[in-house]
């Protein structure tokens, strides 16, 4: 199953909608013929969703 991650910076999406974003990388994929389309996973994660540790 193929999955795309999409790591693009919040500029890219205040200018860009979400979901048209995902759209198109899903068109995209779905047109070479690699894939069968309900098997196609986009997305864009969510930064706060993204954790990051530091040492002290």
């Amino acid at each position: 199953m193929p999955h795309f991650i999409i790591d693009c910076s919040e500029s890219i999406l205040s200018s860009h909608k979400e979901n048209v974003i995902n759209e198109q990388i899903h068109s995209s994929a779905y047109l070479t013929g690699l894939f069968d389309e309900n098997d196609i996973k986009v997305r864009i994660p969510i930064e706060k969703n993204i954790c990051s540790f530091s040492e002290n």
